[in-house]
This record gives structure tokens, C-alpha cells and sequence, in this order.
């Protein structure tokens, strides 16, 4: 938090403020009653197996942090003071990259290894040019009205559907399929948004596509070559004949010649050229694990890079267009959600599923958990799937309850009577596919279009009509001029310098905690935080250097080494020389 010293607007009656000490460690645990980020104790929090703990800190520069990890053996008797154990020293070395995994040993107070630590990390850092201000913020609204919003599937509807009464007659993920969606009276379509090889936002679904191979002595036939997105530019996406790898070879449709029916339209395209009357729920393609060990896209683009090109874009030309990010992952929500204050974020998951193959991240696989997580990163809400909502329609009271926003994608969508008994349930909004037969509305008008109307409308009133202007001057004086002076400097913070995020933690039997102490606290910092397992016996308990005590097991207790002689040079120097804001968030995998 930043505070204003009023001795310098000429208040000598009170003290200075002094700003707030940090690091701000905080952690959340996914359960009920906990999942609100609080301070961290002296001697962190207890959990088990079943629980997820996210840990969040904030720092100015990660590359001048290194860290030490201290574990404890939990005390048997209140007054006790916890059993030392052993530590690691995490260096700044260790973090190679913004997104990735660092393993360092842990050793006895003999100096024997005892086991290993394997940390996995997140470092979120702000966009380059800073586009995101105090102005407006949607992040956490959203109108009463807005309920039973009716969303088009990648716009009029999946072409690649494996029910062919579901699919659309427009190629899906294109203009064209944007604009007649809108025409057929969605107040909302969805797209999938991923980068180009030339780094270029494009919209398609799938991490691959196809290209055809004309055979050597077979030139009749040619077989399909899959092939990343990622690794062909925006110009070889849209000059080579590419294959949606259902086609298996046939193209099935022969419009191609129209431009606004090319597959790989820009982002920039679509906000450009689809009626801005017509909301966008923008989904974020990254790579996720599968429960098997297996990821959907290998060797992704870089993290922060691959964000901010894509937030630039929509930052640049959403213009007054209703806008909902969303993504599967829940750390790019995460990111979505610290890196831009202006557009909501809802967390995407498929829950338990018969159809669609588990993720690894244990957030994914419930809607309790997504409501959780939802609530802890403080995000709008969730897009839930509706095969695990109709199981136990209870579910979605769970999700109001949390003040979430709650919208659901799924084949079951695609009927009548399954979207009339969402709508029953306050689904806000509803997902599917082939639009324009599905739709119940007897105006094929977007909710927004109609609120534009209006407005105007009133605008038309209100010019015909003798309004009276009464100007009032008041003097603040005390409180109010501290709340002018609070409101002016936060006029002067942009939303990159306001970090504020858990890490993710899966939790196993033994877990510790990392915290440090950068310097600068007269500023606003981001955070780093770890969590990872294994010390070697039983259940554990997550331990910082604050204070205060809470059960469990074994425990760690971390604390920064800026203020050490570590030959790292000197911390608050460097940091206080580069004000670039980064965030770490760190978890951890169990060691066996």
C-alpha cells in the first residue's frame, strides 16, 4: 500500500504515514473459510494431501532475490517451538526462464542431504508499454441484467462437429462465422486466440492443422502433415491450403474465395470487422498437462511475450466492444488478470468428464475447486462445463454464493431444453453451437445493441428537454483531503504496478514456504512465492518467518537474502537502479 506523507500539503497537526512494510506474504488454501489470501504466519499454515495452498509475495526484481528455505518438524504442544530439520537455498540462477522448474538439494544442519526440492515457478511481468490505467475497470462488473446471454460457439457454431446436427454450415473461427452469429442474434460469440510463428494473434481452435503432402509416385493422393500453429507465419497460415485434421483431406467447404470466410483471421481483423454490438469472449490457447504426463503443444512461446501481444491488441482496438477473457489454464488467468485491469477474466474448466480427457492441474477437475480458485484470484467468475453442472445442478447455487459471474460451454448446450433449464438455474451466460437455429429470441438483436439503442434514445430525450446547472464549490478539509490526495496518486499507478497474485501450490504430505525481504517499500511490489513437498516424513505444515503457529506437520521457514553478504551484490541498490516489476509464482511437485 501506498501512503501519502500530509506533512507535505502543509498538515503539521498530524504524523507522517509511513508506508506499509513488505514483503506482503499471503496464502490461501482452496477450502472454504480459506481461500481469501491473509498475511502468513511466523510459522506458515498446516494442510494435508487434499488441499491446494497458494502462497503470493511481492518484489521488484526477481534476478537479485535469492532464497532460503529453512524446515521445521511441526511442535507437539503450543508453547513448543517447532524442530529444525534442515534448508535449501534457491539462487537466482536457478530461475532460468520466466516459466519453468528449478530442483535444489535440501541438507541437514550436519550439511548432509536429506532429499531434493523441486520448485515450479511463474515469473508474470508487467507489458512493456503500459496501456492499462485507473480510467475504467470491468474486472469485477456486471450487469443484473445481463443473464441468459445467448454465445456463439467460435462464432455461428463448431464446422468440425462430431454430430453432424450440430454443425455449422459456416466455417467456424472466422469473420464471417462472427458476423452472422451476430446477425442471428448472439450477444456474445467466442474465440480462440494463439500466436502465429511471426507473433501475430490468430484465431483458431486447435494447437495444430494439417497441410496436404502430394505423394512422389502418387499424385492423386496426398497424405496430411499436422503441424503447430506456432510454427507458421500468419502469411503460410493464410496462402497454404491448411486442413482441419477432421477433413482427413476434403475440404468441406468451398468458400474460401470470400475473404471474410478465410480460416486464420487476425484479432485485430475480428475487432475491427464484426459489429462492436457483439460481445467477445476471448479464449486464450496455452498448452496444458494431461493427467497421462502429456502436454497439448510442446514448446510454447515465451509466457509474457505471448500475453502481451495478445493484450495490446485488444487493448488497443476493443474500443467499447463487451469483452471477457478466459482460458483453461489457470495461471494465464492469473496473468490476464494482473497484467490489464480493464476486461473481466473468467477461469475456464471442464470439471469431471466422461468425454473430454483430465487435466493434470487438480484446479480442473471440479467446479468446487474452480469456484475456489475463482474467488482466490479474484477474478469475474467461471465458464463451467455443463456435462459436471447437470450431474449436480446444485453446483451453480455454490458458484452465486461466491459472487461469481457463472457462463458454461459444453455439446449439451446444443438443445432447447437444456438451454431454457440453464437460464432456470441464473446461468448468465450459455455457450453453443449452430446459432442461428437454437436461438429463442424473438428479435435476433445482441443485449448490447439494444442497450445502445436505448441510450441513444435517452440522449435524444434529454437534448429536447431545459436542464438547469447548479454549481457548488466546497473546500476539503482533513480526511477529505487525504482521500483527494489518495485519489490523485492512484491516478499515477498503472495497472502493471499493482501485483497481486497467489502461486500455485499442489499440495502432498510435506511442503515449505519461501518469503523474502526486498527493499523499496515505499512503492508497490509484486510477489514471489513457493510451495513445494517433500522433506521426508509425514504430514506437513507450510512455514514462513512472520508470526504465529497453526498444526500440521513439517514445516518450512524461508527468508530473503538481500540483506545478506551473498556476493550478489548489494539488493536495494539494484533494485531501487531498475523499477521493472516482476512476479514469481513458484509450486511445487511431490519427490519421491
Amino acid at each position: 500500500m501506498l501512503m501519502e506523507d500530509t506533512t507535505e500539503h502543509g498538515d503539521t497537526s498530524r504524523p507522517a504515514l509511513q508506508p506499509v512494510s513488505w514483503p506482503l506474504m499471503e496464502v490461501a488454501v482452496l477450502k472454504e473459510g480459506k481461500c481469501r489470501f491473509a498475511p502468513l504466519k511466523q510459522f506458515g499454515v498446516a494442510f494435508d494431501e487434499e488441499n491446494f495452498t497458494m502462497f503470493q509475495c511481492r518484489m521488484l526484481d526477481h534476478t537479485t532475490t535469492a532464497y532460503l528455505f529453512d524446515y521445521y518438524l511441526e511442535a507437539t504442544a503450543p508453547d513448543e517451538i517447532p524442530h529444525y530439520i534442515g534448508c535449501s537455498y534457491l539462487l537466482p540462477s536457478n530461475l532460468v526462464e520466466n516459466f519453468g522448474v528449478a530442483t535444489i538439494p535440501i541438507t541437514s544442519p550436519r550439511h548432509l542431504p536429506i532429499g531434493q526440492l523441486t520448485v515450479h515457478y511463474m515469473v508474470v511481468k508487467p507489458m512493456q508499454s503500459a496501456m492499462s490505467d485507473m480510467s475504467v475497470s470491468f474486472t469485477r462488473y456486471w450487469k443484473d441484467s445481463w443473464k441468459g446471454l445467448q454465445v456463439g460457439h467460435r462464432g455461428a457454431g463448431n464446422s468440425y462437429h462430431s454430430q453432424p446436427k450440430s454443425c455449422a454450415n459456416i466455417r467456424e473461427n472466422t469473420v464471417a462465422s462472427f458476423k452472422y452469429a451476430a446477425e442471428s442474434g448472439a450477444d456474445m460469440v467466442e474465440i480462440d486466440v494463439q500466436l502465429s510463428r511471426d507473433f501475430v494473434p490468430v484465431i483458431y481452435h486447435d494447437f495444430h492443422a494439417c497441410i496436404a503432402l502430394t505423394r512422389k509416385k502418387d499424385q492423386e493422393h496426398s497424405d496430411l502433415l499436422e503441424i503447430p500453429i506456432k510454427d507458421l507465419t500468419l502469411q503460410q497460415l493464410q496462402a497454404l491450403k491448411v486442413y482441419h485434421k477432421k477433413e482427413k483431406g476434403l475440404n468441406k467447404f468451398s468458400d474460401e474465395e470470400f475473404e471474410d470466410h478465410q480460416p486464420f483471421p487476425t484479432l485485430e481483423k475480428a475487432l475491427k470487422n464484426v459489429p462492436s454490438t457483439c460481445g467477445f469472449n476471448v479464449e486464450v490457447k496455452w498448452t496444458m498437462q494431461m493427467k497421462d504426463g502429456s502436454y497439448e503443444l510442446m514448446h510454447p512461446f515465451e509466457l509474457n511475450n505471448f500475453m502481451d501481444i495478445i493484450l495490446k491488441v485488444v487493448l488497443e482496438h476493443g474500443g467499447g466492444r463487451k469483452i471477457v477473457f478466459s482460458c483453461f489454464h489457470p495461471d494465464i488467468c492469473s496473468m490476464l488478470r494482473l497484467k490489464q485491469n480493464r476486461y473481466p477474466v473468467l477461469f475456464l474448466t471442464q470439471g469431471a468428464s466422461e468425454h473430454w480427457s483430465p487435466y493434470d492441474d487438480m484446479r480442473c477437475q471440479s467446479i468446487r475447486l474452480a469456484v475456489l480458485y475463482a474467488t482466490t484470484a479474484d477474478i469475474l467468475g467461471i465458464n463451467l462445463h455443463t456435462e459436471d453442472l447437470l450431474r449436480d445442478a446444485s453446483q451453480m447455487e455454490l458458484a452465486l454464493q461466491n459472487n461469481l459471474i457463472v457462463f458454461c460451454w459444453g455439446d449439451l448446450n446444443n438443445d432447447k431444453s437444456n438451454i431454457a433449464f440453464l437460464k432456470k438455474l441464473g446461468m448468465h451466460a450459455i455457450i453453443y453451437d449452430k446459432i442461428d437455429v437454437y436461438n429463442s429470441k424473438t428479435e435476433k438483436e445482441s443485449i448490447f445493441l439494444c442497450e445502445e439503442r436505448q441510450s441513444l434514445e435517452q440522449q435524444t430525450v434529454s437534448r429536447n428537454e431545459t436542464t438547469t446547472i447548479t454549481t457548488t464549490t466546497t473546500t476539503t478539509t482533513g480526511n477529505d483531503a487525504e482521500m483527494t490526495v489518495a485519489n490523485n496518486n492512484i491516478n499515477d499507478i498503472s495497472s502493471g504496478s499493482f501485483v497481486n497474485i497467489g502461486s500455485i501450490v499442489k499440495q502432498s504430505s510435506n511442503t515449505a514456504v519461501c518469503s523474502f525481504r526486498p527493499f523499496m517499500s515505499n512503492i508497490f511490489a509484486p510477489i514471489v512465492t513457493s510451495s513445494f513437498d517433500n522433506i521426508g516424513s509425514s504430514s506437513g505444515v507450510v512455514q514462513s518467518s512472520n508470526s504465529g503457529l497453526e498444526s500440521g506437520g513439517n514445516s518450512c521457514a524461508v527468508e530473503s537474502l538481500n540483506n545478506r553478504p551473498t556476493g550478489l551484490g548489494d539488493a536495494s541498490t539494484s533494485l531501487q537502479d531498475n523499477l521493472s516489476f516482476s512476479f514469481m509464482l513458484a509450486r511445487a511437485k511431490e519427490i519421491n
